[in-house]
């Protein structure tokens, strides 16, 4: 009975002592399975935050490289750069985050810029519509760059670890990937593209003031640009003054055209409008520009002018008819009076000499011409010419043949005479009816030039009279005929020119 009992009690000690282990083990094993799961969600855990930051450091380094490239002024590889940040941060947010905004307008900025920069190189109309965009964009920078520095502030900061030592204060990234604070502010952001822009500016009116002319476009796009610049509280008071002085010379360019077809007109028509009209606009020029107006322009017009001038006198002669020649006699002349009748002009010598000279002094009273020697004064012959008579006569200097050339009156009709010394006639040019002169005629060498109001100028030989030339000027005279001083030529001059 005791063996029996003795077994039992090993029996009973072995099932408690295999309950035991089986319990143990069962407990173990719970433990074991809470320590794994424990180990797979710190595993995946920390996997997830190693993933997060890396990806984090990834945009960030992304960010840096295209903000690298605005830096400097690269905008093709930045305009890229940005249009990745857009889709990578698309696929993690949503289109109204902040960080996608500034991404998409930055994309935008730059690419805009990239095709400026082309365009700014060969200026055509596109290119003001592309400095309109400029600053369209302007405008939305602001407002998504400063909803990303709102959150940023909002936010109170993020990791250490996200900011990266050597670029200093860098974009971090929140938990849940969104970007919300960046160490390239907006306004950074627009200076940089100004300041590439005023680069931009300077060679663009460094071309314009080497330009002959300058060209319009280009120089309303410079004003552009300098106005952009302005609203961008950029300096540009070198740009000013290249451009002021670019619009002067354009100014100038501008009035030298004007002056041209003027200058063309006044050529071409040849009348007295026309020629004051171009001299008015080369004085104001002349005035406005000072030594930017160029001295070769008139110049060329006075050349030009005179040629055209000179052609169209030597058609004018050429192709005039003379009309009805005047009258020529060679038995009349001028009246002659009796010295004791009319000499009653007392001679007065004033050096005590009374040697007689062959150069006369001609005088008029009433309607008679005197013919005074010039050495005593005494009266040497008398002539009738005409109460309306206007001119004195000339001598015409020859030793051997001393003559003298005189206009007068004629029952109410003008003449001209060649005479001797004491006025007898030798021959006579008696004016078609309504004829006038327009001065006293003129002797050159042989020949005698009648000038008459009308603008026809008759050649007549001194010996005989006989006409010999004819020239029908476009106007009437504008004045008397005039002896040169070498008295080889003579000069006159009609209400449109002067010859």
């Amino acid at each position: 009975m005791s063996r029996r009992n003795a077994l039992d009690r090993a029996e009973r000690r072995a099932e408690s002592l295999l309950g035991r282990v089986i319990d143990w083990f069962q407990a173990s094993l719970v433990r074991t399975l809470i320590v794994a799961v424990l180990l797979l969600i710190l595993t995946g855990g920390l996997t997830l935050l190693v993933q997060q930051y890396l990806e984090r450091k990834a945009l960030l380094k992304h960010w840096a490289e295209a903000d690298g490239y605005l830096r400097q002024s690269s905008f093709a590889p930045a305009s890229e750069s940005y249009a990745d940040l857009r889709d990578t941060l698309l696929k993690k947010t949503t289109a109204d985050d902040p960080a996608h905004q500034l991404a998409e307008v930055m994309q935008r900025l730059t690419e805009t810029s990239k095709n400026l920069d082309r365009s700014l190189d060969r200026p055509e109309p596109a290119t003001l519509g592309l400095l309109m965009k400029l600053e369209e964009l302007r405008r939305e920078l602001q407002p998504a760059s400063a909803t990303a520095d709102a959150n940023a502030d909002s936010s109170g900061g993020g990791s250490d670890s996200a900011k990266m030592e050597e670029t200093g204060r860098v974009p971090r990234l929140s938990d849940d990937g969104q970007l919300i604070e960046l160490s390239f502010p907006r306004d950074e952001r627009w200076d940089e593209v100004m300041r590439w822009l005023a680069t931009r500016g300077q060679r663009l009116a460094s071309g314009l003031e080497q330009q002959q002319p300058p060209l319009s476009d280009t120089l309303k796009l410079l004003d552009e640009v300098i106005g952009l610049l302005e609203r961008s509280q950029v300096a540009v008071d070198e740009l000013r003054l290249i451009a002021d002085r670019v619009h002067r010379r354009q100014d100038c360019h501008e009035a030298q055209l004007q002056f041209e077809t003027a200058a063309r007109e006044a050529e071409q028509t040849l009348t007295e409008t026309a020629q004051q009209t171009a001299r008015g606009l080369w004085r104001d020029m002349q005035q406005k520009f000072g030594s930017l107006a160029d001295a070769a322009l008139w110049t060329t017009h006075e050349e030009r002018l005179r040629e055209r001038l000179l052609a169209a006198v030597k058609s004018s002669s050429t192709a005039a008819v003379p009309p009805q020649p005047g009258r020529l006699t060679t038995d009349d002349g001028p009246a002659m009076l009796p010295l004791d009748a009319f000499g009653e002009f007392i001679p007065v010598v004033s050096n005590g000499s009374r040697t007689a000279s062959s150069q006369r002094v001609f005088v008029r009273h009433e309607d008679r011409t005197y013919a005074l020697d010039a050495g005593t004064g005494e009266v040497r012959a008398i002539c009738r010419t005409g109460f309306d008579a206007r001119w004195l006569p000339q001598q015409i200097s020859s030793s051997s043949d001393p003559r003298i050339v005189l206009a007068w009156e004629n029952d109410g009709g003008e003449c001209v005479s060649v005479t001797g010394m004491d006025f007898a006639p030798v021959w006579t040019w008696h004016l078609v009816p309504g004829a006038a002169l327009a001065g006293p005629p003129v002797v050159v060498r042989d020949r005698v030039f009648v000038w008459l109001q009308s603008g026809e100028l008759w050649q007549l030989s001194l010996a005989t009279g006989r006409p010999s030339g004819y020239l029908k000027l476009p106007g009437g005279a504008g004045g008397p005929l005039v002896l040169r001083d070498d008295q080889q030529g003579a000069a006159l001059i009609d209400r449109q020119l002067g010859i």
